[in-house]
């Protein structure tokens, strides 16, 4: 073969290839899958759901849930890690993801700001403290005086992401209760459902039936002011409970190498679907705290903050996993 018919058979193969990319629709032109570290039914879960169903209207393509429980979310973002970064993977990461668990776990299989690409925080979540049937007092004060008088006599039970919260608002509180960690917040309901543990610490939209029915008891809410949909549970501050705490949001991320381009027109998308009045209306209504106009950089910025706060406090209360 001479060098004229070598550079023909090349083009009768690239042609095709370069034709094909010039004429490829604009992204997305498949469906998007949204990976999500827990379990169908709790907060995390409707969050990404609402955010799905109006993704893919805005989108023209289905937005599919993916949720991969396990680990503190470790499952969820390795799975989320080894996709291309070309739009198609979205990983919805907690707080802790991104900010507790490089320090809690010596073994993780990722680095937040080497591994992924920021987009934006989509909302924050307040939490509430709960009594089950079988916890030993109404309030929590008393059932804090309780506990000082008896170390480990309550137990308290939290999805593992949260462990940090629970952790340090004991220490704020001067007590030591016996933690319990679930996978999700639904594995939290169904453990106050059953008296299995004396408190839990959630999620208010996993636990609003529950408390509305007088099954489980609503004791205190980290809001400044009281809650509209639980309006007779207390702040810790009128109960003069105090409680620094690392904030609890989730976000939305992409492996690294997303390019920039995409980066902002998912960044632009979700921001539409945050000031959309029925998503807003929606996410509200469940106690959930929507966090518009946040961008990659400020998302960035946010999660070396928390790091820094994150890190001590890890290596303080002695919650390092080999």
């Amino acid at each position: 073969m001479n060098r004229r018919e070598m550079l023909a058979a090349t083009a009768g193969v690239l042609f095709p290839s370069l034709l094909a990319h010039a004429q490829q629709s604009p992204w997305p032109a498949r469906p998007v899958r949204l990976i999500v570290p827990w379990a169908p039914g709790g907060a995390a879960d409707v969050i990404a759901r609402t955010f799905a169903a109006k993704l893919t209207e805005h989108w023209g393509q289905q937005v599919v849930i993916e949720n991969k429980p396990g680990g503190n979310t470790i499952v969820g973002a390795v799975e989320a890690l080894r996709a291309a970064p070309d739009g198609y993977t979205l990983f919805m990461p907690i707080a802790a993801t991104l900010t507790t668990n490089p320090f809690m776990y010596s073994r993780l299989q990722y680095e937040p700001l080497r591994d992924f690409t920021f987009i934006t925080v989509i909302a924050r979540v307040p939490l509430i403290v709960m009594a089950s049937s079988v916890a030993p007092a109404k309030t929590l004060p008393e059932i804090i005086q309780l506990a000082k008088r008896s170390p480990d006599s309550v137990t308290i039970g939290s999805a593992v992401g949260s462990q940090l919260q629970a952790e340090q608002w004991m220490r704020d509180w001067g007590v030591k209760f016996r933690y319990v960690a679930y996978k999700s917040g639904a594995d939290i309901t169904k453990a106050l459902l059953g008296g299995e543990v004396h408190l839990g610490l959630d999620a208010i939209p996993n636990n609003l039936p529950h408390i509305r029915a007088g099954k489980i008891t609503g004791l205190a809410v980290n809001t400044e002011q009281r809650m509209p949909i639980v309006p007779d549970v207390p702040t810790m501050d009128e109960l003069k409970l105090k409680h620094t705490e690392p904030q609890v949001w989730h976000g939305i991320v992409a492996p690294a190498g997303l390019p920039a381009e995409l980066q902002r027109k998912i960044n632009a998308d979700l921001q539409a679907v945050i000031a959309s009045p029925d998503v807003n209306d929606r996410l509200k209504d469940l106690g959930l705290d929507l966090r518009p106009g946040i961008g990659p950089d400020e998302f960035g910025k946010l999660v070396r903050a928390e790091s820094a706060v994150a890190g001590p406090l890890v290596k303080e209360l002695g919650l390092k996993v080999d």
